[in-house]
């Protein structure tokens, strides 16, 4: 029967070796139409994969996998020593920046304000040191009753001249920017008072801002001790 010569013309062909696969009679045979049984096999049969497909021994993923972005990322892990060494580091640093804040502190503000606050007070002495002697000298001329006299007068560039005096009663007084009153005696005295009380006045402000100026440079400096971490002296 046709049924029975089909079953065994497909036998005989799964008993014929395979073709390669390029090769045009493996698919198609020489009556011109392939046989059920080897339709089937080719349907089934296995590719293999690329090389490259397959992932490597010790290789890694990478990181768009969607399967390797859902996993925890690991993370490194800083050893106990090394994170002590850069927490001091870091301290270090900022003790540092500390302690240059400070000096310039100290350095560009607190000393230029002693020396000027020294200057201002060291010039205070001098007018107090003028007043003072011309007092003096007034009293003499009172009590020895001078009404005229000879005297030396700075000319400038220390250059003296002798000038007479005829009346010794009334005197020049400078109080300040250039400008000179006359004044009798007991005038001259007055103001002469006054403006030693004010110079006391100005002096003793400026003794306690020197004070006030050396107390906050030593209390900038005991910070600076601490935090170098120098013995009390």
């Amino acid at each position: 029967p046709a049924a029975h010569l089909n079953l065994r013309l497909a036998r005989k062909d799964l008993r014929t070796p395979p073709l390669p696969a390029d090769s045009p009679s493996s698919l198609v045979p020489a009556g011109g139409r392939p046989p059920a049984a080897r339709l089937l096999l080719q349907g089934c049969r296995l590719q293999p994969l690329p090389a490259a497909s397959l992932p490597q021994p010790g290789a890694h993923r990478p990181s768009s996998d969607p399967l390797l972005l859902a996993l925890p990322q690991p993370r490194a892990v800083v050893p106990a020593d090394r994170s002590k060494d850069m927490a001091m580091a870091v301290e270090a640093r900022l003790r540092q920046e500390k302690v240059k804040k400070f000096e310039d502190f100290v350095d560009r503000r607190l000393k230029p304000d002693l020396v000027n606050a020294i200057a201002q007070r060291d010039n205070l002495f001098q007018q107090q040191k003028t007043f003072l002697d011309l007092k003096k000298n007034i009293e003499n001329l009172e009590k020895n009753g001078v009404t005229s006299m000879r005297s030396m007068v700075n000319l400038g560039s220390e250059v003296y001249m002798q000038a007479e005096v005829p009346d010794t009663k009334h005197i020049f007084v400078d109080i300040g920017l250039g400008f000179h009153v006359e004044f009798t005696w007991q005038e001259a005295l007055q103001f002469i008072s006054v403006r030693e009380a004010r110079l006391a006045r100005q002096i003793d402000e400026y003794t306690h801002l020197i004070a006030s100026i050396k107390a906050q440079i030593k209390l900038v400096c005991e910070g600076i001790r601490e935090l170098l971490q120098f013995p009390a002296e």
